[in-house]
């Protein structure tokens, strides 16, 4: 099975992670809230060739790191 393409992800991932560090309602609960995306990000791309998921794992992963960050500025 092919890998997604990681600009598929990566993308809307930055984007939010952008969006939700601006005016945040408070810094440190923000980075409180987003340091499990943010680990996630980091493991999956340490992990990427070696271990490769599905796509649909990806964008589930995805929708959870979304639904963290939009928490995490509010």
């Amino acid at each position: 099975m092919k890998s997604p393409k990681p600009l598929l992800f990566v993308v809307p991932y930055a984007i939010l992670l952008v969006w939700s560090v601006i005016r945040p309602h408070d810094y440190p609960t923000w980075l409180l809230e987003a340091f499990p995306a943010l680990a996630c990000a980091a493991i999956l791309a340490c992990t990427y060739r070696a271990f490769p998921l599905t796509p649909l794992v990806y964008a589930c992963l995805l929708v959870h790191c979304a639904l963290l960050f939009v928490g995490s500025h509010y």
